[in-house]
């Protein structure tokens, strides 16, 4: 029932279990209060139950191999980082401005939007790939009472041609 390796001395078999659970999902990016649940920790008793693993040697020693062994790549990478970004997305608890943050982060990660020289996001395609996208319509008839030009006349000096126009896919 109770091991009694050295450093560690008599510690149960199932609280080692436990341990270890704990150890391995807080290496797979879990919260503490997450990887405590899924080590088996009541959630009446969770902070408590953190806290004396924090402080037990056996855990400060598990946490020291796995970062040890842990390659950073493996922790971090982009499929993980974009997971992560949906989930905040995703979130209807979180504050409305860190979403829009998130979406901000994703879209770039994904090439969606790019930051220019000057610190401003911008869509990485030209509005020409947008406007080839965009059905020209004809114009209504003029309406002789209208005060701005009618669709389908001149701007008086700029030579562009007023039109309405319609998104299709």
């Amino acid at each position: 029932m109770y091991d009694t390796d050295e450093p560690y001395g008599n510690i149960s078999s199932f609280l080692s279990m436990a341990y270890d659970m704990y150890v391995d999902n807080l290496m797979r990016g879990c919260t503490a209060q997450e990887a405590a649940l899924r080590a088996g920790a009541r959630s009446e008793h969770l902070d408590d139950w953190i806290r004396m693993a924090e402080m037990d040697s056996y855990v400060i020693a598990k946490k020291d191999q796995a970062l040890k062994a842990q390659d950073i790549h493996e922790l971090w990478n982009a499929p993980k980082a974009a997971l992560k970004l949906l989930q905040i997305v995703d979130d209807q608890y979180e504050a409305g401005r860190v979403r829009i943050a998130a979406i901000r982060e994703l879209n770039m990660m994904l090439g969606i939007t790019i930051i220019d020289p000057y610190g401003n996001t911008k869509p990485r395609k030209p509005l020409s790939d947008f406007y080839k996208d965009v059905k020209l319509l004809p114009a209504p008839a003029a309406n002789p009472n209208q005060r701005h030009p009618a669709p389908g006349t001149r701007h008086p000096g700029s030579g562009a041609t007023a039109c309405r126009i319609e998104r299709h896919e």
